[in-house]
């Protein structure tokens, strides 16, 4: 009786553990599947926009379309990156690991530290802040807008968020360490062993990455959207003026009319 009980666990145990097995084979087919699906798609939408903008080379007149064009070039990219990363599994457990003392290390650095993906998406965030940025100044300051989004200056506004994006992000490969012995060589690990340390870095990182640009974007636009209000008020006032006043005149003749 005990041995058939302790077999019926047994047997229960081994069915338990088929089934967590398959869920997370399952599991880590899927994650594949979504990183590539969407990575291809992200590839093939900003292609469209780039071609947009290669046929139509006179639309790059604009400041605001060259913004534009920079962040469809940013994200095809991160999605190329994106399938190139380990952490994408696009390869499986087949991924070509560089096993060189020389090129493991700055495979590590580069590709297994997500560097540029995580570069990619700061400057297409930085770029949506100068963006709005740019918004903000056509329509609060139209005067001053005409003599700072120059062509020259646009240029340097260009190749300063590129610079942002690659600088801001420099921490990921200091924090992916390779290990030459391991199956995933790309270990991550924290910048420092002192974690008050730690923590004033990755709240100045946080503060840099995501924080700033947020807050210009949300401050411009709340600034826009007074603006606007600002203007629709006045306007609806000069209309109600406008309207009023005929009836004003009419009133004043029909006054006239009685003494007369």
């Amino acid at each position: 009786m005990f041995k058939r009980n302790l077999t019926t666990d047994e047997n229960h145990d081994n069915i338990l553990n088929n089934a967590i097995q398959e869920n997370f084979t399952r599991e880590n087919s899927i994650i594949p599947t979504v990183y590539v699906f969407f990575s291809v798609l992200a590839i093939m939408d900003n292609c469209v926009i780039y071609l947009l903008f290669l046929s139509h080379r006179s639309l790059l007149i604009h400041a605001s379309n060259r913004f534009i064009l920079l962040i469809a070039i940013v994200d095809g990219l991160t999605g190329v990156m994106v399938i190139l990363s380990p952490a994408s599994q696009a390869f499986g457990d087949r991924y070509p690991y560089p096993r060189d003392s020389i090129l493991g290390p700055l495979f590590c650095a580069v590709i297994g530290s997500e560097y540029f993906i995580w570069a990619f998406g700061f400057m297409s965030v930085y770029t949506i802040a100068v963006l709005s940025l740019e918004r903000l100044y056509m329509v609060v300051q139209p005067t001053y807008y005409k003599k700072i989004f120059t062509h020259g200056n646009i240029n340097i506004m260009i190749a300063g968020l590129i610079i942002i994006g690659l600088v801001i992000s420099m921490a990921n490969p200091f924090q992916s360490k390779y290990r030459a012995n391991a199956m995933q060589p790309c270990e991550w690990l924290p910048l420092t062993t002192n974690e008050g340390i730690n923590a004033i870095l990755n709240t100045t990182i946080f503060i840099l990455q995501f924080l700033l640009p947020a807050t210009i974007v949300c401050t411009c636009y709340m600034i826009i959207a007074c603006k606007i209000q600002r203007i629709n008020h006045i306007d609806g006032s000069i209309i109600i003026h406008t309207v009023k006043l005929p009836h004003q005149f009419a009133s004043q003749r029909h006054r006239r009319a009685k003494k007369q």
